[in-house]
């Protein structure tokens, strides 16, 4: 979230989507410069959500996997 303060900055904060806190990123003189902090911490935090819902679904996968070559050998 990019807010503009009493003095003219703008203050920068996100919510990390792992620990649901509130991380501060800073003040800038400009909408722009905040903007753009605001959106790389939102793009570093998409990929690491990516990247956790990948290795879920490589994890299932290889648990199904396992679970029906087990059930082919018992039977």
């Amino acid at each position: 979230m990019v807010r503009k303060r009493k003095s003219g900055k703008f203050a920068t904060e996100i919510r990390d989507p792992f620990s649901k806190k509130r991380i501060w990123l800073d003040t800038f003189n400009t909408a722009e410069e905040a903007s753009e902090v605001y959106q790389s911490k939102k793009l570093e935090f998409q990929e690491k959500l990516n990247k956790a819902k990948n290795a879920n679904k490589k994890r299932l996968f290889l648990q199904t996997v396992n679970l029906g070559c087990l059930l082919v050998i018992h039977h």
